[in-house]
């Protein structure tokens, strides 16, 4: 059972079919909240009423250090105020070891609270949601990724 410090925070650099991906280590608490809405499948078979999981809400929440030397510190930032797309993937493992698992998603920045508490290191609070993207003219679909050998 991993402990939540030995778990991974990556950025890809690269493409979607072709990732490079970038541990990004400035990084504080971080959580992963997964929610579903509901859809009803209630039908006249049953008196009851019945639900299936219906659209996934993911957001990815963490904090980082002010540093305008850190390349993944600024390539979120110019991400929010460019209201860009970035792919990331929060892992449990590193995301080369077999058996690692996580939420892969294209996600645009939806939150970029500047924390300049006195007696704190400069931080900012992220939140990451999912976005729609393409790549090759095809849809990319946030995913729970496993890694597999």
């Amino acid at each position: 059972m991993p402990l939540g410090a030995s778990c991974y925070l990556y950025r890809n650099t690269g493409t979607n079919a072709s990732p490079t991906w970038n541990l990004v280590p400035n990084v504080g608490d971080l959580s992963v909240p997964i929610s579903f809405d509901e859809a009803d499948v209630s039908t006249r078979e049953s008196l009851t009423k019945m639900t299936d999981p219906g659209l996934m809400d993911a957001s990815i929440q963490f904090s980082m250090i002010v540093d305008s030397s850190d390349t993944d510190y600024v390539a979120i930032e110019l991400a929010c105020f460019a209201r860009t797309a970035i792919e990331f993937a929060v892992m449990n493992g590193p995301i080369g070891t077999v058996g690692s698992r996580g939420l892969r998603a294209f996600c645009k920045v939806l939150g970029f609270e500047d924390d300049q508490g006195l007696s704190n290191a400069q931080k900012v609070a992220v939140t990451l949601k999912p976005t729609r993207t393409s790549e090759s003219g095809a849809v990319v679909a946030a995913s729970w990724l496993i890694v597999a050998a």
